[in-house]
C-alpha cells in the first residue's frame, strides 16, 4: 500500500510540474512576442512570386562605346525611367523606350571622373572629385559648382534636402543652394577620406563608416568631432537612411540606429547569403545578394518577389538602383538593366517559400 501511495503522489507531482512549466513557457513566449521589434525581413510563410530575368541587351555599337568608358562608378534613374551612367570620361544617358544611348561630356577630364549621381527637382547632380555639376536636359544646360580650397581628395557622397545639395568631400562638407539664387558654402572641415558617408540634413549629423567602425559627427556643435558609436570585427559596406532611423549593413547583417545614434536592432541576413546592396522605401524593401538573387518585399501585400538575375560571367555585382519599371545593376563590367516583369506585380497566388511548389511555379514562369 505504501508503494502504491508513493507512486500515485509521484504522478500527481509530475503532472503539476508539467502544467507549471507549460504555463511559464507560454508566458515567456507571449512576453517575447510583445517585446520583439518588427524585423525588416518577412517570415517564410508569405506569398512568394519567382522569375528569372535576363538583362536588356545593348546594341553591339552601344556596347562597344560603353566598354571604352570602363569602369562605371555610379548610376541613377530620372523621373522618365531613363538611366544615367557615370563612366570614366563621361556621363551616359540610356533611354530604353527609344533605344537611344547619349554621351554627355562635362568639363571634368579623365583625372576627375564622375563619382556620384543624384536626381533632385528635375535636375541631375553629378559629383567628381573636383566639381559638382547640375545638369538640365531640356534645354541642355550645365551649371558647375566648385570650391577653390578643395584641390585634393575625392567625393564621398551627395545627399539632398528640400532646398540644398550636400556634397561630402574628403576635405569637408559643402552646401549648395538649389533655389533661384545658387551659392556654395563651406560648412565644416571634417576629414572623411576612404569612408562611406551620409549627411543627415535634418539633424545636421554626418554619418561615417570605415571598415567595421561607425562614427557620427554632430555639426550643431561648435567643434564637431567624429564620435565612434559602434565597432565590429567585420566591414560595413553601405548606409541606407529611413525617416526615423539609419540602416548600416555588412555582407551578413543590418544594423538599425535611431536618431539618437543608439542601436535599436541587429538583423541577420536570411539564408546566410552574401548581401551586396540593400534599399528600403515605404512598404518596399530590396535585397541584392551575391548569388544573383534579387528579393523585393512588399510589406503592404505581405509578398516576396524573387528575381533570379542572369548576370554574365566575370561580372561582379557592386550595387543596384530601382525605378518603377527597371532595375539597374552596377558591375565591374557594363551596367546591366532589367525590366520588371508584369508577373511580379500580380501577387495572386499564395504558397510558402522554399517548397517544391515554389520550384514548380518558378519553372512555369
Amino acid at each position: 500500500m505504501r508503494l502504491i501511495a508513493v507512486k500515485k503522489v509521484s504522478k500527481a507531482q509530475r503532472a503539476r510540474s508539467l502544467y507549471i512549466r507549460l504555463f511559464a513557457f507560454t508566458g515567456v513566449l507571449l512576453l517575447g512576442l510583445l517585446l520583439i521589434q518588427p524585423s525588416l525581413a518577412l517570415s517564410d510563410e508569405l506569398k512568394t512570386r519567382s522569375i528569372r530575368s535576363t538583362p536588356i541587351a545593348f546594341s553591339d555599337h552601344q556596347s562597344s562605346k560603353l566598354k571604352k568608358d570602363l569602369p562605371f562608378s555610379d548610376l541613377m534613374f530620372d523621373s522618365h525611367n531613363r538611366v544615367w551612367l557615370a563612366g570614366k570620361s563621361a556621363l551616359w544617358l540610356f533611354d530604353h523606350a527609344n533605344k537611344t544611348l547619349k554621351k554627355i561630356r562635362l568639363r571634368s577630364d579623365n583625372k576627375f571622373p564622375i563619382r556620384k549621381l543624384i536626381h533632385k527637382n528635375g535636375f541631375l547632380f553629378a559629383a567628381s572629385d573636383r566639381n559638382l555639376y547640375r545638369i538640365e536636359l531640356d534645354p541642355f544646360k550645365v551649371l558647375v559648382f566648385s570650391h577653390p580650397s578643395y584641390k585634393s581628395g575625392g567625393t564621398s557622397s551627395i545627399t539632398s534636402d528640400s532646398a540644398n545639395i550636400w556634397w561630402v568631400h574628403d576635405d569637408g562638407l559643402i552646401k549648395i543652394s538649389t533655389g533661384k539664387k545658387t551659392f556654395v558654402q563651406r560648412v565644416a572641415d571634417i576629414p572623411v577620406k576612404k569612408a562611406i558617408s551620409w549627411f543627415d540634413a535634418k539633424n545636421r549629423q554626418l554619418w561615417l563608416i570605415k571598415g567595421g567602425q561607425v562614427a557620427v559627427s554632430d555639426l550643431r556643435l561648435k567643434k564637431p568631432q567624429n564620435k565612434v558609436i559602434y565597432n565590429a570585427k567585420y566591414a560595413f559596406i553601405g548606409i541606407q537612411p529611413l525617416a526615423e532611423s539609419v540602416l548600416i549593413h555588412s555582407n551578413y547583417t543590418v544594423l538599425k540606429f535611431n536618431q539618437n545614434q543608439q542601436l535599436d536592432q541587429i538583423i541577420p541576413v536570411e539564408n546566410k547569403r552574401k548581401l551586396i546592396a540593400f534599399a528600403v522605401k515605404p512598404q518596399l524593401q530590396s535585397y541584392l545578394f551575391s548569388d544573383q538573387l534579387l528579393e523585393i518585399y512588399d510589406l503592404k501585400q505581405n509578398t516576396r518577389f524573387q528575381t533570379f538575375l542572369q548576370i554574365p560571367a566575370k561580372s561582379n555585382i557592386l550595387g543596384i538602383k530601382r525605378s518603377s519599371l527597371y532595375s539597374a545593376v552596377l558591375t565591374n563590367q557594363i551596367p546591366l538593366l532589367y525590366k520588371h516583369s508584369q508577373k511580379l506585380s500580380l501577387a495572386t497566388e499564395s504558397h510558402p517559400a522554399n517548397t517544391k511548389k515554389l520550384k514548380a511555379k518558378k519553372a512555369q514562369l
